[in-house]
């Protein structure tokens, strides 16, 4: 399944200029890639491939290649009653750590 991370800006945010130099910063290359980097998740930003340590940016479960990528697919929205399920599977997995 594939998923992503988004930066948004509430309507009501106290300080939207603030948050709109913050995701400035986050999509120059080297920032990106530095949070690459520490955290392991890997960003969409292409000019921030080549700063990223290859080490990572070779791992093909971070990066997978071109065929996983086909295969990869959004969430699905479900029926209410297959969320609840799909929540207690969850719950009951997760509780069991």
């Amino acid at each position: 399944m594939l998923w992503f991370d988004t930066l948004a800006i509430p309507v009501d945010a106290p300080h939207p200029k603030a948050a709109h130099a913050f995701i400035d910063y986050m999509l120059r290359p080297e920032s990106i890639a530095e949070l690459t980097n520490s955290v392991f998740f890997a960003n969409a930003n292409q000019a921030a491939t080549a700063l990223v340590d290859p080490a990572i940016s070779g791992d093909g479960d971070i990066y997978p290649d071109e065929a996983i990528r086909a295969r990869l697919f959004a969430e699905q929205l479900l029926p209410l009653r297959q969320q609840r399920e799909r929540t207690r599977i969850w719950t009951t997995f997760r509780s069991q750590y």
